[in-house]
């Protein structure tokens, strides 16, 4: 899976909108919509963020799969 359709699964799994991810993350709206259509990340601080809310690992996010180091 790609970085968009673990975006958009643990948001359903939260029960959040983007929007309400924008909103709590403190992400701009622009980025989160970019990765949800595949677009690349630039900044890792905004992924950790996201990580933060949705509570899951950076490794989860990227590559749907358990963090190795927890």
């Amino acid at each position: 899976m790609t970085l968009s359709k673990n975006l958009l699964k643990e948001c359903e799994k939260k029960e959040l909108t983007l929007t309400s991810l924008t909103r709590l993350s403190k992400i701009k709206q622009p980025t989160l919509y970019g990765w949800s259509i595949g677009r690349g990340f630039k900044k890792n601080e905004d992924l950790r963020k996201v990580c933060e809310v949705l509570e899951i690992g950076l490794h989860s996010l990227l590559f749907e799969k358990p963090d190795l180091m927890k």
